[in-house]
Parts: structure tokens; sequence; C-alpha cells
């Protein structure tokens, strides 16, 4: 399959599993667990198949995930943004195994990336020291119109990116901070859905952002509840971008313009060409998506 950057022709696809996990009620010497979610993935309208494993795109499976029954004595990890005022803390995510594969510890931040975050590096000065071990044209330009749709931007989750703008900023908070910086797995973002959804279908809303609560428009990180991971919004507010493993991208979760019972369906979709369809500039961004109001990313680190 061809990259996102690679093509413009690449078709829209939604996976939608139906979750129903059991939940570790705490990080630490946490025994073996399972949960479960039944995935029901459903092809785009009108769209293609393309050369993925058809039991992920279409059909049904049962997709479990287990954590290892070693203690995980890791705590919180704490990342200063140059040009930010707030600091990025991410939260360690236990071993285990997803449908049978394994799934190695890492850390994952514990909000969106905000506009102030993600902003520090398309506003910083053009200095060497600001370009250290990153690539000259691999920095996002300021957008032509605002981005933001009106929503405001601050402490809200980043949005209308494109898959390269997200690499990108996890290239630049590498060579600037400390931990290896990175877009999580789809298979890391299903496991971590599946560890941390510990709601049900009726209280989704305070644990998530969408079009039943949200009044159209993204809500700052953070003012949701937190789920048993102490994790924010991984289902709504802004929809997350994840690797594929086949050198493409899919956007996880959902987002604020999404129905709560899409929500828990815990959509995967590939990106589209209609998402940048009225970018007049030519050529078109590949930083910023115009039509695509709903992107944005949270990273991960080993």
């Amino acid at each position: 399959m061809n990259s996102y950057l690679e093509s413009s022709e690449l078709p829209g696809k939604l996976a939608q599993p139906d979750p129903k996990p059991k939940v570790p009620t705490t990080m630490n010497a946490i025994v073996l667990k399972s949960c479960s979610i039944i995935f029901v993935a459903l092809v785009g309208l009108g769209c293609a198949g393309s050369g993925r494993d058809q039991n992920w795109i279409a059909g049904e499976t049962v997709t479990s995930a287990s954590v290892d029954s070693s203690p995980d004595d890791r705590v919180p990890s704490s990342t200063s943004i140059p040009g930010s005022a707030t600091a990025l803390t991410a939260v360690p995510i236990p071993a285990g195994t997803l449908d049978g594969r394994p799934i190695a510890p890492f850390f994952i931040a514990e909000t969106e990336i905000t506009w102030d975050q993600y902003l520090a590096l398309v506003t910083e000065a053009d200095d060497a020291d600001a370009a250290e071990g990153i690539d000259g044209y691999a920095r996002p330009s300021k957008p032509y119109i605002s981005m933001d749709r009106g929503f405001g931007q601050q402490e809200r989750p980043v949005i209308s990116i494109s898959a390269r703008g997200a690499e990108a900023y996890a290239a630049w908070l590498n060579a600037r901070t400390g931990p290896a910086w990175r877009l999580p797995t789809a298979d890391e973002w299903r496991y971590t859905a599946a560890l941390s959804l510990g709601s049900t279908a009726n209280a989704l809303s305070q644990h998530a952002w969408h079009a039943g609560n949200a009044n159209g428009k993204t809500a700052p990180v953070g003012t949701s509840r937190p789920d048993a991971l102490g994790l924010y919004d991984v289902l709504g507010n802004a929809a997350e971008w994840c690797t594929d493993g086949e050198g493409g991208y899919v956007l996880a979760g959902g987002s604020y313009r999404d129905p709560a019972a899409t929500l828990g369906t815990l959509p995967l979709v590939e990106p589209s060409p209609t998402w940048n369809a009225s970018d007049p500039q030519i050529p078109k961004s590949t930083w910023w998506l115009a039509d695509a109001g709903f992107t944005g990313l949270r990273l991960v680190h080993e």
C-alpha cells in the first residue's frame, strides 16, 4: 500500500470494532488481565479494497488484548517543550499481547498535542541550534488560513494537520528533547484503547468529546474525565494519527464531529485526498489539511 505522503489516490476506509474491555485498575504490580474487543470492520462507502489483510479491513474478528503478569513499576515521564508553556506528560503502558502479537512496553502522552505545543515548532526561530538534527525542509510552514476552524488554540488539540505534519513534530521534539518521540502504531493505539476504555456507553460523555456534547468544536485537553490509565480523550476531541505498519497512516479514535455510538466502535480511517481538496495553493500543502478539521496527534516513546 502506498503511503499518504506518496499518493493522493488512497481510498478512505473505516474499521469499526466494538470494544468490551475489562480494565486494570492500577498500573503498578498489574496481574494478568484480559481485555477483549469485537472489531467489526466496515469498508468505507463506495471505496475499493486495498492489499491490506481483509480480516482487518472488512469482516469480523475478535481482538484480544492481554497484559503481561510481570509488575510494571515505571512512573509517568514529563518532557519540557521549548517554546511552550506546558510540558508533555506520558503514562507507562505495560507489555502485553494484541491478537497474540507481542506489544512491547511504551509510554503514551496523557493528552493530545495542543496548539500551544505544536506551534512551538512552527514559530521557532530558524537558527542553527533549533535546526540541529532536522532536515531544513521538514519544518511545517505557517498555514495560509486559520486551521483551528475558529475554535481557538492554546490548550485545544491541534487539528487540520497531515500525517507528514505529525511526523515532523515528533522529529522536532526528538531533536529538542530527550525521549525518542514518535507516532503510535495502530496496534499500540488499539492495545492502549482496549486497556483504557473503563467507561460504559452511558458514561462515555464524561470521557470523550463527541457530536452530542462538544457543541461542534474541540475542547481544551484534560477537561474530560481521565480513563482507567489516566489518559484523556482517547476517544473523541481530535482523531489521532497512527502508523499502519505498511508505510502508511490511519486515524484512530474519532473526533468531536462523530456520534458517541461511532466513537464506541473505535474507527480506524485511512486518509483521503478530499481532506485537502479546497486548498488553492499549487502545489497543495503537505503539512495542513484544509478540509480535515479533525486530524490531530498523540505521541509515544519507548
